[in-house]
């Protein structure tokens, strides 16, 4: 069975500013991406205007609200691993979260985006994980 994936902004716009996004409309965009069985949504972090713990708890409570099992993956909401500045609220209100900037086709990318997930397994568990990064990013740069 194919799993179906939605991508969404909690901000105001899309990283791009080519649409407007999520912010203010949680729980109705929440309620489409389960009308449309969907298995997995991320929520990316651009033109945000409240701050990233208010608007990871809104999508939270909007994804479960559905009723729909979904994996939530915060993709930059206030979760990086700067030293010293981790959220413990972050593994409360997703499954996963961000660890590092977008990789890219290098093998320091790929490093530095491992490299963000050392000594930092006591914030995963069942249904918790750290992310470090989306592997997909590279596919468009290789040749």
């Amino acid at each position: 069975m194919p799993l179906t994936s939605m991508y969404t902004d909690a901000g105001k716009h899309f990283c791009n500013r080519d649409q407007n996004a999520s912010e203010g409309h949680e729980m109705k965009d929440a309620e489409l991406f389960a009308s449309w069985d969907a298995d997995y949504v991320k929520v990316d972090a651009c033109g945000t205007t409240e701050k990233p713990e208010v608007l990871m708890s809104k999508w939270r409570n909007a994804l479960n609200a559905t009723g729909r099992p979904m994996v939530f993956s915060n993709c930059l909401n206030g979760c990086t691993f700067v030293p010293d500045e981790w959220k413990p609220w972050c593994a409360n209100y997703s499954n996963l979260w961000r660890t590092c900037e977008d990789i890219n086709a290098t093998w320091v990318s790929v490093m530095t985006n491992l490299d963000s997930i050392v000594g930092k397994g006591c914030y995963g568990a069942p249904d918790r994980w750290n992310n470090p990064g989306d592997n997909y990013h590279s596919v468009s740069y290789c040749q």
